[in-house]
């Protein structure tokens, strides 16, 4: 891991623990090494470095819609983090090819399924395109839940709540081997995804029973 990445890891995590109690459950799910898609729900900006900085025995990717590397000095930064551009005006594919080349080295890719934030932190239904994606890379997929950040920096609002407690959970693998036996169309890829965003659901309904 580059001297950036681990310089951004680090201060993130602090900041996200100071002002957001920030916690971590379930990581010893996470496989330390393989092909591994990491797929969490979505209703913050907060997410992508709550879910990236919760992961230390490896380095992670993630996604950012394109606009966001307009500025020279912002784009450097991004991509010094390991961000992949998006572009959402040609749909999943904006990004597709990379992810799918960093998942055929091993590498480890965070993915939000409801394809943009939550409007209030409701479980939106997932995007077939990140169901081709796990059908194609046949990647171990880990399903995650972020709770608190839809109250931390809600969609819509520029200035977060302070102190607000924030946790990332994840759960075991995924099981999709049943799915991946069928044909390689649309409907199976929904059928993936839909499994997964169940397994989100169940650690949201935990996470919030505690």
């Amino acid at each position: 891991m580059n001297t950036m990445f681990n310089i951004g890891r680090f201060v993130s995590a602090m900041f996200y623990r100071t002002f957001f109690r920030f916690s971590v459950t379930g990581l010893e799910n996470v496989p330390k090494k393989g092909s591994l898609l990491i797929l969490s729900n979505h209703a913050s900006m907060f997410d992508p470095p709550a879910v990236g900085l919760s992961i230390w025995s490896r380095p992670t990717w993630y996604m950012a819609r394109d606009t966001l590397f307009k500025n020279p000095l912002a784009g450097a930064l991004l991509r010094s983090i390991h961000a992949i551009p998006l572009n959402r005006g040609t749909g999943f594919r904006g990004g597709y090819e990379k992810v799918k080349q960093v998942l055929n080295k091993g590498g480890a890719v965070i993915a939000f399924p409801e394809g943009t934030r939550s409007p209030d932190g409701t479980l939106q239904r997932g995007k077939a395109g990140v169901g081709m994606l796990m059908y194609e890379s046949r990647a171990a997929v880990i399903p995650c839940y972020i709770q608190g950040s839809a109250d931390a920096l809600p969609k819509g609002k520029n200035i977060p709540k302070l102190l607000t407690k924030m946790s990332v959970n994840f759960g075991p693998a995924v099981d999709l081997s049943d799915i991946y036996a069928l044909p390689d169309e649309k409907q199976t890829y929904q059928l993936s995804v839909d499994r997964v965003m169940d397994r989100i659901a169940g650690i949201k309904k935990f996470v919030e029973a505690r």
